[in-house]
């Protein structure tokens, strides 16, 4: 029996080993390789400030607790989100949720020099984590403000960050698979009335066969 036992406990080591063999941290300047979509929060007009969870739900990513638009203009040549806001709100820890589930993600972070912990979870399970240091940089020396952080190998829809120093900014979020539209239901109801009709139309015309059909 206690042979039989711990045959079966190597197996499942050796299985788990298996899952996560080809879990890969991404830490470096240019993200994941060949995403399918990135996001850079440009594509949806929001007024600096604004707490941002669902606005970009049409791309595939939405977030809580909220994150916040354009806070602090100095740390991105582009739009971006941080964790909190110019009226004393930090949102830390804050999540990433996927619409779909992904194998690699990765988003340029920067923070006051620390550490931040980075969780990829599946349907709320972590699935792998780490914790890196972060930097800061500001205009017109934006070094710091390509270094990529995310996850690779494994399948996530979450993705968690927690920076020790309290405050964190996050740009260029890049996914290995992209959102698929969704039909609004207003479309799918004209497509269903569209398809009735047509069967109507196709009931009530008399079957013609073209002399060339005919023995």
């Amino acid at each position: 029996m206690i042979k039989k036992l711990c045959l079966s406990l190597t197996m499942v080591g050796m299985v788990a080993a298996a899952a996560t063999a080809n879990a890969d941290p991404v830490i470096n300047n240019t993200g994941i390789s060949s995403p399918a979509e990135t996001i850079t929060f440009s594509e949806v007009p929001v007024a600096s400030g604004t707490a941002v969870t669902n606005q970009f739900a049409s791309l595939g990513v939405t977030f809580s607790p909220a994150l916040y638009y354009d806070v602090q203009p100095i740390f991105f040549p582009t739009d971006f989100l941080a964790n909190f806001d110019e009226n004393g709100n930090v949102s830390n820890p804050a999540a990433i949720f996927f619409a779909n589930d992904q194998t690699a993600a990765a988003f340029a972070v920067q923070t006051n020099p620390g550490t931040t912990t980075f969780e990829a979870l599946l349907n709320g399970v972590e699935v792998e984590s780490f914790t890196a240091s972060t930097e800061l940089s500001v205009l017109p020396d934006l070094t710091d403000a390509s270094n990529f952080y995310g996850f690779s190998g494994i399948v996530f829809n979450e993705i968690m960050v927690t920076s020790d120093t309290s405050y964190f900014q996050m740009d260029n979020l890049q996914l290995s698979d992209a959102a698929t539209a969704v039909p609004e239901p207003g479309t799918l109801a004209l497509f269903g009335v569209s398809l009735a009709g047509l069967a109507v139309f196709y009931r009530r015309k008399p079957m013609r066969l073209s002399r060339s059909a005919t023995l």
